[in-house]
């Protein structure tokens, strides 16, 4: 059955390849969107209305800084 399954899949991307390329990039452009809303979230959290210097500030500037970093690697 999986066999089967893998054969029309191969059957398909052979004659319409453009449909499935196009989905494979949308599915990335989800998931990076899922990530970045993510860390959106973790700055959200750490940068609440409570006072951020009462709790390890040191934890909360690296965590933000690293936040920063990977989004400024990804442009």
């Amino acid at each position: 059955m999986l066999q089967r399954a893998l054969d029309q899949f191969n059957r398909d991307f052979a004659g319409a390849p453009i449909p499935w390329v196009l989905l494979g990039l949308l599915l990335m452009t989800l998931l990076g969107s899922w990530q970045t809303g993510g860390d959106l979230d973790r700055v959200c959290a750490l940068t609440a209305d409570r006072d951020i210097a009462e709790a390890a500030p040191q934890a909360v500037k690296g965590e933000l800084d690293h936040i920063c970093s990977s989004h400024r690697a990804e442009d």
